[in-house]
């Protein structure tokens, strides 16, 4: 499941945008202990090209094209042509699976997927990948298009080692560059408390702790800038993880530009 809402921001955080929700078989299951090294990505900087991501040398994420034949709705199949289009902004690659590799030390890079530019690196960081761990890396920032880059970091999933499955847990990822340090609450709809996500705020590249809420529909509250905004509607899962990360241009209000609050599970 992936849920996306949107701030607009000037020097105060605006409006929502609805909750979107994906496949259930989009939810991968951890039931045994890892074996290797996972790593999943998110193409979270503003602007950005369609990427591929690799690790060193080997692509770890790609998208067949389709040819599709009217009457509408179309009738549309594979094609067995790589696609142009690689992972967009804002979107999570495989299908928000996480990839398995050898543990050890890596290269990883976002690289144009489209014909122009094809193959250039728009980000890279060297990284440490160790037997049994999850981690997720991002593309960030802004997207210079003069220098074709990003900024990008890399961040462990520390999954709980055992599970309530009577609970749901969640944590909060910034990948705003120019946000202030943000925190997060949440309240579960028809009741009165509230539960901190963040303890302090969460800056830059940054991961707040998981901490567990009871599962239902659930409203986040975010503040910045002495400023509170709070985005109804999340479906908190039992015995899942979700990322809620923070994404786009602080100063934009436009809505492909400006902040969006993504979630997305990592359980």
């Amino acid at each position: 499941m992936a849920a996306m809402m949107r701030i607009r921001t000037l020097a105060t955080l605006l409006s929502v945008v609805s909750l979107a929700a994906c496949e259930k078989n989009a939810v991968q299951s951890i039931t045994q202990p890892a074996t290797g090294a996972f790593i999943r990505f998110q193409n979270y900087a503003v602007s950005a090209p369609g990427v591929n991501f690799y690790a060193n040398d080997q692509k770890l994420t790609a998208i067949n094209s389709t040819s599709c034949t009217p009457p509408t709705p179309a009738a549309c199949t594979t094609t067995g042509i790589e696609s142009t289009t690689g992972v967009a902004y804002g979107a999570t690659a495989n299908g928000i699976n996480y990839s398995m590799l050898t543990p050890g030390q890596y290269k990883l890079t976002g690289r144009i997927a489209a014909a122009t530019d094809n193959g250039l690196p728009i980000a890279s960081l060297d990284a440490n990948l160790a037997d049994g761990k999850f981690y997720s890396f991002f593309t960030s920032g802004i997207y210079n298009s003069t220098t074709k880059t990003s900024e990008s970091f890399i961040i462990e999933d520390a999954l709980p080692t055992t599970f309530d499955y009577s609970k749901a847990y969640i944590r909060f990822v910034n990948a705003s560059s120019n946000a202030t340090a943000i925190t997060a609450a949440a309240k579960l709809q028809g009741t009165t408390t509230v539960v901190p996500i963040t303890a302090t705020g969460v800056g830059y590249k940054s991961a707040s702790p998981i901490v567990t809420l009871v599962p239902g529909l659930t409203d986040v509250t975010l503040t910045a800038n002495g400023v509170s905004v709070t985005f109804t509607g999340f479906n908190l899962l039992p015995g899942h993880v979700l990322t809620l990360a923070l994404r786009g241009d602080a100063t934009s209000s436009s809505t492909t530009t400006g902040l969006i609050l993504t979630g997305v599970y990592n359980r």
